[in-house]
Parts: C-alpha cells; structure tokens; sequence
C-alpha cells in the first residue's frame, strides 16, 4: 500500500507517492540518535501521536500495548526497545517533542512504530554505501545496508523482516 499522508506539526495532509519500492522512496528518522530510513512503500501514514494503552501481563519490552486508529485497536512499538539502541542525542532529548508514530501495513493490518523524529522522504540512491559492519545492538539482520547520506550514516532497514519479526513478537 503506497505512501497515504504525511504529518506536520499537529495535522495530517495528503500526499502523493511519488515514488515507491525500488525507486529510491525512503523514509528517513531517528531513534535514540541513530538514523534510519523505511522504503515508503510500506508506509501508510505518520501520526503527529497515536494515544497507546499499555497491556496488562507479560508481553516483550518493544511492545509499547495499543493504540486506538480510526476505530482499530493496532499494536505499538517501539523502535528504540526493539533494536536495543542505547540512549544518545536524539530530537526527543534534546526537549520538545518530535516524536511520531510510523504506521506500517504488515500482514494482518496495520502497526506503528515509535520514533523520535521523521526528517523526510529522500532518495537516498545518490549515497555512498558505508560498512554493514557499523551496524551494532540488536538490529543487523534488519539493515540491509548502511549508506552515508550527507554527514549521516543512515541504516536501510529491511522492512519485510522487520515486520515479520514484530508480528511475530505479538505471538
């Protein structure tokens, strides 16, 4: 499903994909100071906030609990927790809250993603392809590359075995 709306400040508006899975359509944001990028092709929207009702019992750490879209209880989690990423300078500790919601279609429905900040949609195909070996915690079977994209070193998820692994955390 392609790229539906983009959130500003505290509104949603419309977007157009222009551009999608393979074509250089990535979703650039922070968690915890590491950068990342989503191919936009599994994006459905950004949310300013999505409100998440905690769980009751056990469940795995990176599962925030629930949040309420459009009438759809839909599982929330956080990015930060999921790949072990240490505190650093992120937006979100730097005061003032960026943070946003990535609601991702898997299979089975919808899910979001916590995160601290969305700097855009780029194409990040004009980058140069830093060393996969950078890739530390607990996230390297989910980056399919590392490219260094202006003075960041931006860390291409995989997004269908990201997806995979969160759904199956819900089991």
């Amino acid at each position: 499903m392609p790229f539906q709306r983009y959130a500003t400040s505290s509104s949603m508006v419309s977007a157009p994909a222009s551009t999608g899975a393979g074509q250089g359509g990535w979703l650039l944001f922070d968690v915890e100071g590491a950068w990342f990028a989503l191919d936009i092709g599994c994006l459905l929207e950004i949310a300013a906030s999505v409100r998440i009702h905690t769980l009751p019992g056990r469940r795995p750490p990176c599962l925030l609990g629930v949040g309420n879209l459009r009438g759809k209880l839909v599982p929330c989690f956080s990015l930060a927790l999921f790949f072990n990423v240490h505190p650093g300078r992120s937006a979100s500790s730097e005061g003032g809250s960026r943070q946003r919601a990535l609601i991702v279609a898997a299979d089975g429905g919808p899910l979001v993603m916590v995160v601290d900040e969305v700097a855009g949609i780029f194409d990040l195909t004009e980058g140069v392809d830093g060393m996969l070996g950078a890739v530390g915690g607990g996230m390297t079977r989910y980056v399919r590359s590392v490219r260094r994209w202006r003075d960041l070193d931006v860390f291409l998820l995989d997004h269908q075995r990201l997806l995979a692994e969160l759904l199956e955390r819900l089991r």
